[in-house]
């Protein structure tokens, strides 16, 4: 969800997405999967057969299966993004004491290179303001068992490959990936000197398969990005994890995205195979129920693609571990939704924690799912145009007064099993799920299960 995306995007009617030239750098990096899917469609149930398993196995073909991996433990946060003017750093405070109150164990954030090294290369040149809201959200963090995710996106214009950029005038498109992969790994490297004691997770890019987040995408090249960060995070800090990934739902639309199993092969083709510790994937449905299926679309299946992702993995030889670095459904407003492709991207409250608790039933299954990351916390704070109503404005677990929906409750009881809260309180009331109980925030949890 970019902050401003109206000052630096013009919009392409052909396949409604964005391109252009870029002479405004957009104050949020991360844009959303949802963002990333227009279709002018309604989904339609499909009931799916034992073949259409295959459809993975067709794209990711070529090598030999090789045994799961071990199960993993899964853990569970949330989105946040404390460098950005939208969310409210200066309630930064705030927000990690709803993180908590969920039982969220790990927090996601973006790191936008070109707004944190601008001008040229070095600490010395680092943003000021950016890196002071970044240490106040550790600073914040400091004392407490949550874990940090920090994924980092956009080429500044020194080090762009866009070959129409003009740095003298900041007129450039900061999707371009960096033309020296180097530049970009040398960026890494140093945050993770710098922050090495406070965040453990790097996640390479957001989205590389779409055209909204890298230009021109291409797995080889975003190998190459690979190659070049893994060897200087682990020089600065050997017990660091690097996330590759973090793509799109993508079933393939030419000038727009790269089917996201494609994709993958491309990646291992083109030696990623090595060069980073986990896998991570957007598993948005486009309002779509978690058990929704169609064969038309079905990377975005959340039930359909997770398997299909692993499948493809394993038959490049690779049993490490997926994260879903974003999941999640928008409550925004049916009728006045600016950027609702489908009538079924809008979902009430109710809507979202029950599909919330769909899912996360439907992950536990998947012993190679380590962690699940719910697109967002909170929703958008301070929109920058506020004369709209954009569905990305309403995906938080809590509104953007940090009263809670249905599914920050739902959210907190689901990953009771991971994660107990004290005190609990033992009272009977049988839910729609087979549990009985709710989360109930200061009052503990009522458990149970009929």
């Amino acid at each position: 969800m970019l902050e401003r995306l109206g000052q630096w995007v013009r919009r392409v009617p052909s396949v409604g997405r964005y391109h252009g030239r870029f002479s405004v750098i957009p104050a949020n990096p991360i844009l959303p999967s949802a963002f990333a899917r227009v279709r002018n469609r309604v989904q339609k149930p499909h009931k799916p057969g034992l073949a259409l398993f295959l459809f993975g196995a067709a794209l990711c073909a070529g090598c030999q299966m090789t045994p799961d991996p071990v199960p993993y433990a899964q853990r569970f946060g949330v989105n946040m993004h404390p460098l950005q003017s939208t969310y409210a750093p200066d309630q930064i405070s705030q927000q990690i004491a709803l993180a908590h109150d969920v039982g969220a164990s790990i927090i996601r954030i973006d790191i936008a290179w070109a707004l944190m090294e601008p001008t040229a290369p070095g600490p010395q040149y680092w943003s000021e303001a950016l890196t002071g809201r970044l240490n106040t959200f550790l600073d914040n963090l400091a004392g407490t068992s949550t874990e940090v995710l920090a994924t980092v996106v956009m080429t500044p214009c020194w080090a762009s490959a866009d070959p129409q950029k003009d740095c003298t005038r900041g007129s450039y498109n900061p999707l371009y990936p960096p033309a020296n992969p180097q530049d970009y790994a040398s960026f890494m490297g140093q945050l993770v000197k710098v922050y090495k004691d406070r965040i453990k997770y790097w996640e390479i890019w957001n989205e590389p398969n779409f055209i909204g987040a890298w230009a021109h995408p291409d797995p080889a090249a975003y190998a190459a990005l690979l190659k070049a960060s893994y060897p200087a995070i682990k020089a600065q800090d050997a017990e660091a994890l690097v996330l590759a990934g973090a793509l799109l739902p993508s079933d393939g639309v030419p000038n727009h995205s790269i089917n996201a199993l494609a994709y993958i092969a491309g990646m291992y083709r083109a030696g990623a195979r090595g060069y980073f510790d986990k896998l991570s994937y957007h598993s948005y449905t486009d309002g779509s129920p978690p058990t929704w299926f169609d064969a038309r679309w079905p990377m975005h299946s959340f039930w359909y693609a997770i398997p299909a992702i692993h499948q493809c993995m394993q038959s490049h030889g690779d049993t490490s571990a997926i994260w879903i670095t974003e999941m999640g459904w928008t409550t925004v407003p049916a009728a006045t939704c600016v950027g609702c492709w489908t009538p079924l991207l809008p979902r009430t409250e109710a809507e979202q924690a029950d599909y919330l608790a769909q899912a996360m039933r439907i992950a536990r299954a998947w012993d190679y799912v380590e962690t699940l990351l719910w697109y967002e916390l909170v929703d958008t704070i301070r929109p920058a145009d506020r004369s709209v109503t954009r569905f990305d404005y309403y995906l938080g677990l809590f509104r953007k007064d940090y009263s809670r929906k249905p599914a920050a409750e739902r959210f907190s009881f689901a990953i009771l099993p991971t994660r107990v809260r004290l005190p609990l309180l033992m009272e009977r009331t049988v839910g729609e799920n087979g549990f009985w109980g709710e989360a109930r925030p200061g009052r503990g949890h009522r458990l149970g299960r009929n």
